[in-house]
């Protein structure tokens, strides 16, 4: 998936999501989520994501095999050797958003970075996902788990 935007509060737009099949096989698809204004902003399309779905059974080799490969990048283990290393250079509490607050402004409720830690090309960060009630009532999708999830994939 790749986030051109955040979706954000405005309620006055409809949501989009299109679906295209990519081949004649039934198991893959290409996305595009948009949103469409009301009234004089009703020619006002806006792209917030792309990307593909791929369909497979839960217990295809390869979709094990990926799993497992994500499981050893990614597992605690390597998280925990990553933040607790005293060689790693970490930002913690509010200091993250305000080394961001150079490029961008945060709403509170997107606010779920507790700590990012890097050494050398890899970096890691706890992440404390405040309730959608904090948020709004009134969202599509959760804010804050749409921003964190492109924050990681950002890093």
């Amino acid at each position: 998936m790749d986030i051109q935007a955040p979706l954000g509060f405005d309620i006055e737009r409809t949501i989009i999501l299109r679906l295209a099949r990519v081949s004649n096989d039934l198991s893959r698809s290409s996305f595009v989520v948009e949103s469409q204004g009301f009234g004089d902003k009703a020619d006002v399309f806006v792209v917030h994501a792309t990307g593909r779905v791929i369909l497979r059974e839960p217990l295809d080799p390869e979709t094990l095999s990926q799993f497992s490969r994500f499981q050893r990048l990614t597992g605690h283990t390597k998280y925990d050797g990553i933040s607790l290393d005293p060689e790693a250079e970490q930002l913690r509490g509010s200091m993250v958003y305000k080394v961001f607050s150079k490029v961008v402004q945060y709403g509170g409720h997107y606010k779920g970075v507790r700590s990012i830690t890097a050494k050398e090309h890899e970096v890691t960060a706890q992440i404390k996902m405040p309730s959608l009630e904090a948020s709004s009532d009134k969202t599509v999708c959760h804010p804050t788990l749409t921003m964190q999830f492109k924050l990681r994939a950002c890093m």
